[in-house]
């Protein structure tokens, strides 16, 4: 089974007009075509995630049209004031089978966002982070998250996005202000330090970011999905229709064995976000 872990079903109901929009339709349409059989909905509700918002339940919405091919997460913004665990379980109750977007901007240990970690974690709910030089921001070796593993360690966290993937390499700073670091990586990153001490921690390869990670340095990638195959997966950040998805083809042509392209292209996503809730959800 292939499943994209990252996708955006916008509205484009605002300023963005039809420059960023996506029905569920187009997005089955487009998974028809490169061979994808589910893709995760995630929201985007909090102001600085992005122009357009994407409600958790419009996710839910789409879900229900085309229940064998959406995983639909659901979100909270973390300053939000509401009963977290009982709008949680209200989630739960609807459907999601994760957690995410979580892309807002507070530092990612922010103890507002840890109190829905955790949750996250008893709810046996995934969690997907974006992390960048102002969202969800952390520190050079990134301390912060490191620290979120420690007192999340029920909770399954994917990490995605340009600060998570440039500290695949050693010498990245966060001074340089450099989103997407080219060139050679320097061995060491604390994104694959993460990945591989600990359980809790993957890595979704999707934007330009997931792709410039592993197309930057090819010696490099060759090593890095031997390592830590078992811990990636697929994810496009598909939300407009001309939107270009390499990672898809370089994942599918990569040299790597079957296990292990089985495993990042859905395997591995399979045993983490869907378990047995899909097939629980279909009796709705």
């Amino acid at each position: 089974m292939v499943i994209d872990v990252h996708t955006h079903t916008c509205r484009g109901r605002w300023s963005m007009g039809n420059a960023i929009t996506m029905s569920a339709d187009q997005m089955v349409n487009r998974m028809d075509k490169m061979g994808v059989d589910m893709s995760v909905l995630l929201p985007l509700e909090s102001p600085e995630s992005f122009p357009e918002y994407f409600l958790t339940a419009e996710a839910l919405e789409d879900w229900k049209k085309y229940p064998e091919r959406f995983i639909p997460f659901g979100v909270i913004d973390p300053r939000n004031s509401v009963n977290k665990r009982m709008l949680l379980e209200r989630m739960l109750a609807k459907g999601i089978m994760g957690f995410g977007e979580h892309k807002n901007g507070l530092a990612i240990d922010d103890p507002r966002s840890i109190e829905l970690f955790s949750l996250a974690g008893e709810f046996d709910l995934p969690v997907m982070l974006h992390l960048d030089l102002n969202l969800c921001t952390d520190e050079d070796g990134q301390p912060g998250m490191e620290r979120v593993l420690k007192e999340c360690p029920n909770t399954i966290f994917m990490g995605h996005g340009p600060a998570w993937w440039a500290e695949i390499s050693a010498d990245f700073k966060r001074a340089s202000n450099i989103g997407y670091p080219p060139g050679k990586v320097t061995p060491g990153g604390s994104t694959e330090r993460l990945l591989q001490e600990y359980p809790n921690m993957y890595g979704d390869l999707s934007a330009g970011s997931g792709y410039n990670a592993i197309s930057r340095d090819l010696d490099f990638t060759e090593g890095f999905i031997q390592r830590n195959w078992q811990k990636l997966m697929l994810g496009t950040d598909y939300l407009h229709p001309w939107q270009p998805l390499p990672q898809v083809e370089f994942l599918r042509s990569f040299p790597m064995s079957d296990e292990q392209r089985e495993a990042i292209m859905g395997g591995t996503a399979e045993k983490v976000i869907l378990k047995d809730k899909h097939l629980h959800t279909k009796k709705r």
